[in-house]
């Protein structure tokens, strides 16, 4: 019998999908077994057939390979009745993997009507030979009240017994149970230190769970900054609904329809039905966009009989190339620190004090913003004016200029803590300066922005 299960295996199938049943100690879980080295081999024709043979006769190796290549597809036609069917003959054995499949099974109506009782019934079947995952299903179950009666306690119960074997799923739902206090005392410092040590560890829920909290500020301070920081994290790993909220937040800050769009396709190729829907809207009005201009284009240019012609010769003549969907933005990674022609201009802006040191110092020291910038660029490039590099000093001097609300001071602010000049690098305070000047409309700081997100 055994053999035959390791032929299978060497014919392309994957190991993960043909599990193979054993029986240690009294527990009945599935393993994986070495494929030994076989001189006989047997095509996929061949191989199906033997497998039903002994599978009719009890079996359970057989039987669970057959479900599994039924449920996978592999090469047999997919088909979850026969799948349910074959992995309830192993289940009634009393093995957990099987167990689970059927609870699933039940749970989500394949190959079978679904059915939440018999889900229920199943789960605590494997549950109680030892199924890891199954013990987080039957806490949602109990948390949701699916085929049981509505139970927090026992939720948290079983949510705690899948933590204490690292599934990462039960501690955050654990977290968020903490948070409320729902079947658990409420502990908002622990619950925000599960989520931070599993946002560590890339859980993408976590990462978007904090962005949510600090976002709302509802259970805690809001702060936009961490929200924000939390969110790229989450996009970085790839969550589509970070990704949606975040190409959504671009079009409603009216910051970038490039990045917008770039991000809103991420989510929708992950089938997130918003992120489609808003995509949907936004060519549909560029369309629209693109109609109207071209309407007033042929009215503009009937006048001109040449101009006409090209107008109708080619529909698109007179639409700006940023009205049609833009090309995907290819951020490269510049010196963010201005140059020697930067500062020289920026010493433009007080003639008087760039002849007179001395009054560039008393200005600055009045809290004279233009001043404090210039001074910072001095501090940074010694120029040969009497004033040598000194970066934390150049950082005092611009975080003070910021704070009056300078625009140019803040874009720089945010550029020396991206690059650690006179101060440790602090990506979330480079972001919030950057943030408050694209508000304000600056294209440096939406630059910088821009490249922060594309490089967190």
């Amino acid at each position: 019998m055994i053999k035959f299960i390791y032929l299978i295996l060497l014919f392309s199938l994957p190991i993960q999908a043909l599990q193979i049943l054993q029986s240690i100690n009294d527990n009945q879980v599935i393993h994986q077994l070495d494929v030994p080295q076989l001189d006989t081999l047997l095509s996929a024709e061949q191989l199906l057939p033997k497998l039903k043979k002994l599978a009719k006769r009890g079996d359970a190796r057989s039987q669970f390979s057959l479900a599994k290549m039924y449920y996978n597809g592999i090469n047999v036609t997919k088909d979850n009745k026969l799948a349910f069917y074959w992995y309830l003959q192993v289940a009634e054995k009393g093995y957990a993997s099987a167990q689970f499949n059927v609870a699933n099974s039940y749970f989500y109506g394949l190959g079978i009507g679904k059915d939440l009782e018999q889900a229920f019934n199943w789960y605590k079947k494997a549950v109680k030979n030892g199924h890891l995952q199954a013990q987080y299903n039957l806490a949602t179950l109990y948390l949701n009240g699916d085929g049981v009666e509505k139970n927090n306690k026992q939720a948290v119960y079983w949510y705690q017994k899948s933590a204490e074997q690292g599934y990462l799923e039960a501690y955050y739902h654990l977290a968020l149970l903490q948070l409320i206090g729902n079947g658990i005392d409420k502990d908002i410092k622990k619950a925000l230190a599960i989520l931070l040590d599993l946002s560590s560890k890339g859980h993408q829920l976590s990462q978007y769970q904090l962005y949510l909290i600090y976002n709302k500020g509802e259970i805690v301070v809001k702060n936009d900054v961490l929200a924000k920081t939390y969110l790229l994290k989450a996009v970085k790993g790839g969550y589509a609904k970070a990704q949606y909220q975040l190409g959504k937040s671009f079009l409603d800050q009216d910051m970038d329809k490039e990045m917008a769009v770039h991000y809103l396709e991420l989510a929708a190729n992950q089938k997130n039905v918003l992120a489609f829907n808003l995509l949907e809207t936004l060519q549909s009005k560029l369309q629209k966009e693109v109609q109207n201009r071209q309407k007033k284009d042929t009215i503009h240019f009937a006048t001109n009989t040449e101009k006409s012609i090209a107008a109708f010769a080619s529909p698109t003549v007179g639409v700006p190339k940023q009205d049609i969907l833009p090309v995907r933005f290819n951020s490269v990674a510049a010196n963010l620190i201005p140059n020697q022609s930067e500062i020289a201009s920026s010493l433009s802006y007080n003639i008087k004090s760039h002849v007179n040191l001395e009054g560039l110092f008393l200005n600055a020291k009045q809290s004279n913003p233009i001043a404090q910038y210039n001074l910072n660029m001095l501090y940074q490039k010694s120029m040969g004016w009497g004033v040598r590099k000194e970066n934390r000093v150049a950082f005092i001097l611009i975080h003070k200029a910021a704070n009056q609300g300078d625009t140019q001071s803040q874009n720089i602010l945010a550029k020396m803590y991206i690059n650690g000049v006179g101060i440790h690098v602090d990506y979330n305070k480079a972001y919030y300066w950057a943030s408050v000047t694209t508000s304000k409309g600056s294209k440096e700081g939406k630059r910088i922005l821009l490249y922060l997100i594309a490089n967190l």
